[in-house]
């Protein structure tokens, strides 16, 4: 029994491990992706004007630093840097009532909204400056890909995707890719 722990803590870990790393390449990948889009085909340009637009009426995220609302009212049930199994909480796990409405924090622009593997359904919202925001174990999405938000905007419901077995939600917030702590960042 202990051998057999001792493995699926293992495998464990290794799926952890492999989740981080498939995150970090998304973030790369979004960031890859928002620099191709500053390419001055005449296609691209239109799509340019209209990221640049978005991001000019975006408030300076900077400026929201201890001021945001948190995305859905639960128990934070986990903290960043907090223990998961081997690898620490890169954001934070809000246990929440299954299918509670989930809200963006602030402006800006759906830049994925689809399933993602230990994540399940999860939404990643760009504010720019190289600021992301990330809504993960949702219930169903609510935008797409592409569609601007409001802060308040209602985006996703609470659910247990991504292999959970209980219903919250997994918010994180990057800069330029780096996990930083939502507790900074949010209202207490």
């Amino acid at each position: 029994r202990i051998d057999s722990d001792f493995i699926s803590n293992e495998q464990r870990l290794a799926q952890l491990q492999e989740s981080e790393s498939r995150l970090r390449g998304l973030m790369t990948s979004l960031s890859d992706t928002e620099k191709a889009l500053s390419v001055n085909t005449e296609q691209d340009k239109e799509l340019s004007t209209s990221l640049a637009n978005v991001s000019k009426t975006n408030t300076d995220f900077l400026s929201l630093k201890g001021k945001l609302p948190w995305p859905v009212v639960g128990k934070l049930s986990h903290k960043f840097g907090s223990a998961r199994t081997e690898v620490a909480w890169d954001g934070v796990l809000i246990d929440a009532k299954e299918g509670l409405e989930v809200q963006a924090v602030t402006r800006g622009k759906v830049v994925f909204a689809e399933w993602f593997r230990s994540f399940g359904l999860m939404i990643i919202i760009d504010h720019g400056q190289g600021y992301l925001t990330l809504y993960g174990y949702n219930q169903s999405l609510y935008k797409k890909t592409g569609d601007a938000v409001e802060a308040g905007d209602v985006i996703a419901s609470v659910g247990q995707s991504g292999g959970r077995n209980k219903a919250g939600l997994y918010f994180g917030i990057r800069n330029k890719g780096v996990p930083i702590d939502p507790l900074e960042w949010c209202r207490q």
